[in-house]
């Protein structure tokens, strides 16, 4: 039960920043475009970001949730070397996401423009994200060297 537990805390912390960040792209994107954004994508109209909207991007946020706890958690997949994780993450995410468009009709399928702004703007989240994984990472890979060495000098 209790890993029942933590599994689904896992879902949903997972699922928060997928959710925030879209959300203050959308609204970011909205505040440059202005109320031309509803004649570009369903996501909006031109009073605003509707419910409905909100919703397709949380459940959304709750598949790459999913998916992103099921990458963490599966020891099959931690066998698998690093760079490869990232790449059939980052493949599994864009086909998600491919299938969302699609459902909802969030921008024309067909437009090349649309498909250029997502991938770079894709492209530009999974970059800052990649910054900032790696920063941390070298942060406490840093903090647990200076543990072990400490550790090392009280054993003399």
């Amino acid at each position: 039960m209790e890993q029942a537990i933590e599994i689904i805390i896992n879902i949903i912390k997972k699922s928060a920043l997928p959710f925030i960040v879209s959300t203050m792209l959308l609204t970011i994107i909205g505040s440059f475009i202005g109320q031309d954004m509803s004649t570009i994508s369903t996501l909006c109209t031109p009073q605003g970001i509707p419910f409905t909207s909100l919703f397709q991007l949380m459940g959304l946020s709750i598949i790459i949730g999913i998916v992103n706890t099921i990458f963490d958690l599966s020891n099959t997949l931690k066998k698998i070397r690093l760079i490869y994780q990232i790449i059939i993450r980052v493949f599994l995410i864009i086909i998600i996401i491919v299938i969302f468009v699609s459902l909802f009709d969030w921008f024309p399928f067909y437009n090349v423009h649309a498909w250029m702004g997502f991938f770079i703007s894709f492209g530009i989240c999974f970059g800052i994200s990649m910054v900032l994984s790696l920063y941390f990472t070298h942060k406490k890979d840093r903090e647990y060297e200076q543990l072990l060495e400490k550790y090392k000098e009280r054993r003399k």
